[in-house]
């Protein structure tokens, strides 16, 4: 799978978000980040699966949460560990 120019805007940016493990912030903190991004109508938001550390599921929650709110803001990649899905955000450099 490779990104689609098509779906791309002028103002993109790559959303990593990974469970901050000392303090239990992570919720508000990723809310506060949709927050800001969604009040911006000329911004794709390209988000990455978090890292399996404690919370994830939280954070999946609210992810998907949020792109289903707003879908045609938002593109998800499942899991960078994947070949596939690898060269799908490797290949955002070249936009």
């Amino acid at each position: 799978m490779y990104l689609d120019k098509t779906k791309l805007l002028k103002k993109n940016i790559i959303l990593t978000f990974h469970p901050e493990t000392k303090n239990n912030t992570n919720i508000k903190a990723l809310q506060m980040l949709f927050k800001i991004m969604n009040l911006k109508d000329d911004l794709k938001v390209i988000i990455t699966a978090p890292n399996l550390d404690k919370g994830r599921d939280e954070i999946m929650r609210e992810i998907f949460k949020n792109k289903n709110k707003f879908p045609k803001k938002n593109i998800y990649i499942p899991n960078l560990y994947f070949k596939l899905e690898y060269k799908f955000y490797c290949s955002l450099v070249s936009f």
